[in-house]
């Protein structure tokens, strides 16, 4: 950041020689306190985006391990019982109120959750992981307080049965992520990123989170039962 000799290093010693300089004299002049504000503000200028930045790393590494977890979860749970746990519709915070799927009380895109079953009587995992990333602000609203998950086999199922079959967007989506999809808000805090208006490739791309496009940037952290990292085109 700095380039020498007025590197961080060179800047402390200053600092310290003036301390040990002053240390007979009757005080600091304001000059000399002046010197030391500003040196004090260069260095938190330097530190305080550093620490915000490796929050976000580590929250996204949190959401990625989360993810896993769930992942397994549900593999685990589809070679006990050849299916994979039904989404449930949660309506209220704190699970107190869920819907099970299909239900018309509820948004597909928006509240489609991993279902209690997953927990209890077998405990595939040990909780429903909330969002990190979750938009605050929307408390107590849960549809964007926990992970979501969406699974395509079950949707095809539903179509199937009622004699219909796939729309465009269901197919694009069932190709691309397979029986399931989990995703989290990511650092940009929305899940809008595979909305049902994001039909195309591209858009679907688009969508998820990638830290090479810079640490907080457009994307949803995503899972899907054909990839890992996202899904397969």
């Amino acid at each position: 950041m700095f380039s020498r000799p007025y590197g961080r290093t060179f800047i402390l010693n200053q600092v310290n020689t003036m301390i040990q300089t002053t240390r007979n004299s009757p005080g600091f002049t304001l000059i000399e306190l002046l010197i030391v504000v500003a040196i004090i503000a260069i260095l938190a200028a330097i530190a305080v985006p550093n620490f915000l930045e490796a929050q976000v790393r580590s929250k996204v590494a949190r959401t990625q391990s989360d993810i896993r977890s769930m992942a397994v979860a549900v593999e685990s749970y589809h070679v006990d019982f050849n299916q994979y746990p039904l989404p449930v519709a949660v309506m209220s915070s704190d699970f107190s109120i869920v819907y099970p799927m299909p239900s018309p009380n509820h948004n597909l895109y928006a509240q489609n959750f991993l279902p209690q079953t997953v927990t209890t009587p077998i405990a595939y995992i040990t909780t429903i992981f909330s969002d990190v990333f979750a938009d605050a602000s929307l408390e107590p609203s849960p549809e964007q307080q926990y992970i979501y998950y969406q699974n395509w086999e079950y949707t095809r199922r539903l179509a199937d049965a009622a004699g219909a079959s796939f729309t465009q967007p269901q197919t694009t989506r069932a190709n691309a992520f397979g029986s399931w999809i989990m995703s989290a808000n990511g650092p940009d805090l929305d899940r809008k990123d595979l909305s049902p208006t994001a039909v195309g490739p591209t858009n679907l791309i688009n969508g998820v989170y990638n830290a090479t496009n810079g640490t907080v940037s457009n994307g949803d952290v995503i899972r899907t039962q054909r990839n890992p990292s996202g899904f397969t085109l």
